[in-house]
């Protein structure tokens, strides 16, 4: 893989070139191509065509970006700020710069790179114990620990205890294609754009033993065209209109309302015919075979394979991984066979923001997408449950001077009725790290035995789990995890206080709010209620069920759901007690 990206400022830059390669290649040789092309293109100049579907998706990408809040503030300050132009003015200069420009700004700074660096992986993985088994952080954040009462001003108090009187706009209209394609539209006409999100529904089990990564390589291969519009047409189609599209069994587009017909043509010959043409399956094949094999030493892979083999049944499909072997062995025939048999419109939902109307959106995708036709019986794709509760122990060894620790335990689908409950409780207790969290103050602000932590219900529309993640310094591993017990304890013990509660409920309302700040978020949060059935109004409701939850309901909850002592544990880092046995 090869990309290159831009950091520019007010009085200088760096540009980076990123190329990671397969085995059997060495960075001389990579280095070698890299300074070749370069030569080339300062003797020669740029591609005409290339110069202009630069500057189309230069310009798109600074429309798209004012579909966001965020994205708009950035733009809006360095347009003006930094540049000192209107954005329309800037839009303009952009779209007057010539191939001759761009040569001679390439030949001025890209004549020859400042720093060349080549970077190597360790000869060996990890193994299962560690060299550093005496390794210790340095950075001793007991030191610093508050040894006063900490001062919160009356007005942030009252702000962020105070729930919001705003809420979400969503309510989409739904509808279903005749051939059972789900739909949810959600009108916004402040700009001429729009944003589509759509999601095919999968299985592990769909997956054939020996042929494990099919949905993965079929899904990435899919992005180099199709039947009617193979790589180069797809592309130039695409640049044409400024246009950003992908296909697999996740989908998306983003592009001019103008254009929304001709966008979802091209997605939906994507999606119903994917070509898996050479040299494209071969590249993706043999990548992700290396890739694979690479993954076999990388910690965080690691990491989610002991905590995933601890949490599920021994016969879950969900185990099942891919390796070099079964990628290389997937056939193209293979392939159309999957997706043919898979990717069926009765198991796809499509989401859509933007300025185009449900009656539009429902012409356009009839046409383009209705003569998509299942065959055979829908498939399940519903995933089995996960077992009761139990303990596990995993330990992998790196050579990092801090230990890594994962805690956790089955826990509830989307579709139970304690889920707004449970979120409650686990914003409470360490939802993405917050300061206010009882895990971060007391094992980060008032102990000072972690570096991080966090917890986190990662829940979908079958089943879910909750973990809890941490750092810390060999020294105060065992202090660390015996606190976090104690905290899961107590919430089972004593209601949380009226100040806790209320403040989490501020923050998850907040925060789904926020989420509504661009156009994908609102795609993704409809999107979220097409894969989880849920009901439309499911986010508008937010502020009326959270209200709702009391005290009680956290405390029967927590003492329902929470096992403090059949976690399952999965330690990296240095060896130590954790390296043998539970702690």
């Amino acid at each position: 893989a090869i990309e290159a990206s831009a950091d520019t400022q007010l009085r200088g830059g760096l540009l980076h070139v990123f190329i990671i390669l397969n085995p059997g290649h060495g960075a001389a040789q990579a280095q070698a191509a890299f300074e070749s092309t370069m030569r080339s293109v300062l003797e020669n100049g740029f591609d005409a065509d290339l110069v202009l579907a630069a500057k189309r998706m230069t310009i798109a990408e600074r429309l798209y970006a004012a579909d966001s809040i965020s994205s708009l503030g950035d733009l809006t300050g360095y347009t003006y700020g930094i540049v000192g132009e209107k954005i329309s003015d800037e839009d303009a200069r952009l779209s007057s710069i010539t191939g001759a420009d761009l040569l001679n700004t390439a030949k001025r700074y890209l004549s020859r790179p400042t720093v060349v660096g080549h970077l190597s992986p360790n000869a060996s993985p990890p193994r299962r114990t560690s060299d550093k088994s005496s390794a210790s952080a340095t950075d001793d954040f007991s030191k610093r620990v508050p040894n006063g009462p900490i001062v919160e001003p009356s007005w942030i108090a009252r702000a962020t205890r105070t729930p919001t009187t705003a809420r979400s706009i969503l309510m989409p209209t739904t509808f279903t294609l005749s051939n059972g394609l789900r739909v949810l539209v959600q009108p916004k006409m402040d700009r001429p754009t729009f944003v589509l999100r759509g999601n095919i529904a999968s299985s592990p089990a769909f997956e054939t033993p020996g042929k494990e990564g099919i949905l993965r390589l079929a899904s990435s291969v899919a992005d180099y065209g199709s039947l009617n519009y193979p790589f180069a047409a797809r592309r130039k189609a695409t640049d044409e209109i400024g246009a950003f599209l992908t296909t697999g069994q996740d989908f998306s587009a983003q592009g001019e309302s103008r254009d929304f017909e001709r966008i979802v043509a091209i997605l939906a010959d994507g999606e119903i015919h994917p070509s898996f043409a050479d040299p494209w399956l071969e590249i993706e094949r043999s990548q992700m075979a290396n890739s694979l094999q690479s993954e076999e030493s990388i910690s965080g892979v690691m990491i989610d394979r002991a905590y995933n083999q601890l949490l599920m049944a021994p016969r879950d499909p969900a185990l099942r991984r891919p390796t070099a072997s079964s990628m290389q062995g997937i056939s193209r025939d293979e392939l159309t066979a999957y997706t043919q048999r898979y990717w069926r419109p009765d198991l796809t939902a499509i989401a859509i923001v933007g300025d185009v109307s449900p009656e539009r959106v429902r012409s356009a995708l009839e046409s383009a997408f209705g003569a998509w036709r299942a065959e055979g019986p829908r498939p399940d794709p519903h995933q089995m449950p996960l077992p009761p509760p139990t303990s596990g122990h995993d330990y992998i060894g790196t050579a990092a001077n801090q230990v890594y620790i994962r805690l956790g335990q089955p826990a509830l689908a989307r579709s139970s009725r304690d889920y707004d409950t449970f979120l409650v409780l686990n914003e409470i207790l360490g939802a993405g790290g917050a300061f206010e969290s009882r895990l971060w103050q007391e094992l980060r602000q008032k102990r000072g035995l972690v570096y991080n932590v966090s917890s986190s219900l990662e829940a979908g529309a079958d089943r879910g789990d909750f973990r809890i993640e941490l750092n810390a310094a060999p020294g105060r591993v065992i202090a660390a995890v015996d606190l976090v017990r104690r905290e899961l304890e107590r919430l089972q013990q004593e209601p949380v206080s009226s100040t806790e509660l209320q403040e989490a409920k501020v923050r998850l309302v907040g925060n789904a709010l926020l989420d509504e700040a661009s156009s994908g978020g609102q795609a993704g949060q409809l999107l979220d209620i097409a894969t989880n059935n849920l009901p439309t109004d499911y986010y508008r409701t937010l502020n009326e069920r959270f209200a709702s939850i009391t005290a009680a309901d956290v405390h029967r909850v927590a003492r329902e759901y929470l096992r403090p002592n059949r976690l399952v544990e999965v330690f990296a880092g240095p060896s130590g007690p954790w390296s043998q046995e539970a702690i």
